[in-house]
This record gives C-alpha cells, structure tokens and sequence, in this order.
C-alpha cells in the first residue's frame, strides 16, 4: 500500500510503542499531577494512584496475606478473584505499600500502550490493509474511554488489554499450539480479574469448532488448559476454607450488600429496568438510598410508573423508603433498624414477584432493553474530567463535548459494524471471534447481569472499535466500485 503520509511501517513495532505510550502518558500525567481533583484516597492517601471503591476490596486479602499468610481481610474478606491481586503481590514482595501501587498504575500505563500496538495489528490482521492499521492506532490512541482508567485502581486496564492480547493470538493467521497456548493463558487472567469474562473461553471453543480447526480436540485443551490448571486451584482454596464449591466469586454484589436489605432492593429495581448506580445523579436506586453528597449534579428520580402492580404503586414504594431511611439512620437502635429492615425485605420481594407475574414482558425483555439504553447511550466522559460541566473551563467543556460525540460514534457505528460482519462473514473468517466476544462484552451486562454501570463497559470498547474499523473499509471499499464487500482485501 502507499503511504502518502509516510508513516512508519507496522513492522516497526518500536517506534509505534513509543507513539503508544506518549498519547497514553499524556492522560495519565494530566489525571495524576495537573488536575486539580478535590477527591483523595481514603485507603491509600499517599499514593499517586486514584482509588475508588472498590479498590481496597483488590489489596485487602494479599495485605493479610503478606502480614499474616492468609488470603483473607477484615471488610471484604477473598471474594475477588486474586487476577488483580497478583501483580500487586508480586510487587509488595519487593515495596512498600505506596511504591507497589505507584508502580501499579505505572504498569497499567505501559500495558495499556503495548495493547495499542496490538489492537492495531489485530485489526491488520482481520482487514488485510496497512490502512487499517493506521485506523485502528490513532483511534484508539485517540480514545480516552479506556485511557481514563490507566491511572486508577480498578481492572478495566489490565481486563481490557488481556481481551485484547486473547483475541490478537487466537486470531493469528497460523494458530498453532504456542499462539493457542498464550491466547488461553491471557484469557485466564482476564477471567481472575473479570470473571464475567468466562463465556470467551466457550466462544473460542465454538470458534475452533464451526471453522473445523484441525486437531479440534488437542487445540481446544491447549486454548483452555491454563485456566484450568488455575481454576482447579481457585476451587481447591474455597472447598478447602469455605467447603463451598465456589468457581468464581461467592457473590455478584458486595457481602456486605447481599447480606442486606440492597440485594432485595437492586432485584426491584432491576426489574423494573431501572439503575443500581447509586452514585449516579437520576438513577433509580437513588430514590431510596440518598447519591453521595460530594456529587453536587442532583436530579430528580421518577418512580417506575411504568411497573406498578396490584401489589405497589408510588405510595407503597414511599413507605420502603421510608423503611430503609430507618435503616441507615445510626441514631435509631438496632432492633429498630433490623424490624424496618427485615419489613423492607419482605415488601420488596413481594413486589418484584408481582412485577414477573403481572408484567413478564417487562420483567424478563422490557427492563433489559431499558437497560441497554441507559448502559450504552450517555455522554461517555462522565469521568473524563472531576469537575462537572457545569464548572469547566471553555476548553475543557469543548473536549468533553468532542469526546462525547466520539464515544457515541462508537457505539452507533461499532455495534452497527460489528453486528454487520457477524451477518456477512463466513464462519472461517478470523474476525469471528472478536466480533462475537466485542458482543458478548457489550450486553452481558445489561442483558445478563442486568448491570449498568459505565465502565463495565470499557473492555467492549476495543472490539466495538473494530466495528468503526470494519465500516471504514466497507466504505473505502464502495467509494472505490467494489461491487462485492464479502473480503476487505
């Protein structure tokens, strides 16, 4: 192909890294020493790192395990999977606490410029053209929808840049044991990190199976043998400390929220297909346990008119509130708390049956498709910037206004792209293995887990990306009168 713009070659890899690394270093420098951020770490005050939430969740049982050799904790206890707590354990063997995060994040950021690299030669490698090459690179270089992560103690880095180093060997165009080997072995730990991300693994093996991969049998034992040999120890720790067969994790919320009235409470909401993010101003879940008051955007909740049964209606669902405020009142006693608790518990069951009896549609399809909108369709920068919009400069509301209209662009052409090479492709087709993992991550959610938070969708972004990718050469492709699009080379 000619490059009128003289691009490096994709061969050289070097030089395309350290591209990588230098629009990825640019976020990550502005995030960690030039935003003037009003939050601080409430767990870990002297790293450079951002926490959130669910952070100390991660560290909290390798931290027992270093100081009293055992992985456990006082809080959460070892309900995460040990994927993101690995590479922290092996740096604590070496650090201090402080150092071993601030090298973390740092990790993060070079791994997730690495994976730039690689995302860019998958997409050579599906697409056939140096061009989209270029494409895949500098969009998502350009992205800060994964970027904004590389700074920030969660897995959406280390998840998203394993899916893609998954995907990039199990789609090589010589898939030999080694490549399957590897493929599987990144699979597992984006498995320990995210275990919704188990499904991929039977996606692969379909993958092998409908393209009538040679030695079927022997190559899908290589592709799943390293999670299993890790999985059978995962398994082997919780028989031996809890005498529970607990594959994954022992719950999809906190202990602390199914052992309480929340998890009767997000079953209601989420079947009425409203929102558990209840940070988030608006979302539905908000109505009964008040959003933080460090958010300072507040908006009203509208209840779930659209849901109400023989069994509830606005006045019934005042009274739950009413019920949980006892609750999270620390002045009211204990008995008093544990009796509106135990009442809330049993109205909210009574009403969520209700709802599946007196509105299946709503219950099993309505409340997911509801989802979908509000997981899918937002400004996608909600955490581009800690200041809302109301309180940013004309040059950061600019950005935040240019990478909203990129993210939805992604949504639009990505599912819309993705869902097109689905329908047109042949089975033998390498990209099919993305293009049904990209749409696996971007409704398991929703649909499945019946979750809407944001960033649960960030290890979608890249395969959704790839849809932009295939829409982009389909495009050049007529532009040029091609009559047929069916192979992008």
């Amino acid at each position: 192909m000619h490059n009128k713009f003289h691009l490096p070659s994709p061969q050289h890899k070097w030089i395309w890294l350290f591209i990588a690394l230098v629009f990825k270093a640019g976020w990550f420098i502005y995030k960690v020493n030039i935003e003037d951020s009003p939050f601080t770490n409430h767990f870990y005050p002297d790293t450079f790192a951002q926490e959130s939430d669910d952070s100390f969740s991660y560290f909290e049982p390798v931290d027992h395990l270093i100081n009293q050799g055992s992985y456990d904790g006082e809080v959460y206890k070892d309900f995460r999977m040990p994927g993101y707590g690995l590479p922290y354990f092996l740096l604590r063997l070496f650090f201090s606490q402080t150092t071993a995060l601030n090298l973390l994040v740092v990790l993060q950021l070079l791994f997730s410029a690495m994976t730039v690299y690689y995302f860019a030669a998958l997409s050579r490698n599906l697409f056939k053209t140096e061009r989209s090459f270029y494409w895949a690179f500098f969009l998502y270089c350009a992205s800060t929808f994964v970027s904004i992560f590389d700074h920030v103690l969660l897995t959406e880095t280390f998840c998203t840049g394993a899916l893609i180093m998954t995907v990039y060997f199990f789609t090589k165009e010589k898939r030999n044991n080694t490549v399957l080997l590897l493929s599987g072995l990144w699979l597992t730990w984006a498995i320990f990190l995210r275990p919704v991300c188990l499904p991929i693994l039977a996606i692969g093996l379909f993958v092998l199976f409908v393209q009538k991969e040679p030695k079927f049998l022997k190559k899908s034992i290589l592709f799943v043998s390293a999670f299993l040999i890790f999985e059978s120890c995962w398994i082997g720790y919780n028989a031996n400390k809890h005498h529970q067969f607990i594959p994954l994790t022992s719950t999809v919320y906190y202990p602390e929220a199914h052992n309480s009235y929340q998890r009767q409470l997000f079953y209601f909401v989420e079947s009425t297909g409203g929102s558990i993010i209840w940070w988030e101003p608006g979302a539905d879940v908000s109505y009964y346990i008040p959003t933080p008051s460090f958010i300072t955007k507040k908006r009203e909740v509208k209840l779930p008119q659209h849901a109400y049964t023989s069994q509830f209606n606005g006045d019934s669902l005042l009274l739950v509130k009413k019920d949980i405020a006892i609750v999270l009142d620390s002045t009211q006693s204990d008995s008093k708390r544990d009796s509106a608790e135990k009442v809330a518990q049993e109205k909210l069951e009574r009403y969520t049956a209700s709802i599946k009896n007196e509105r299946p549609f709503l219950f099993y399809i309505g409340s997911r498709i509801r989802l979908c909108k509000s997981f899918l369709i937002h400004s996608g920068t909600y955490n581009l910037f800690v200041k809302s919009s109301d309180y940013l400069s004309p040059g950061q509301f600019i950005i935040k206004v240019f990478y909203s209209l990129f993210y939805l662009t992604v949504i639009l052409l990505g599912v819309c792209g993705t869902t097109f090479l689905l329908i047109r492709k042949k089975d033998n087709w390498a990209g099919l293995f993305p293009t049904l993992t990209g749409l696996f991550l971007t409704f398991i959610f929703p649909v499945g887990l019946q979750l809407d938070e944001f960033r649960y969708l960030v290890p979608a972004y890249p395969f959704l990306l790839l849809g932009v990718i295939a829409v982009i050469e389909w495009t050049f492709f007529k532009l040029r009168g091609h009559k047929s699009t069916e192979d992008f080379e």
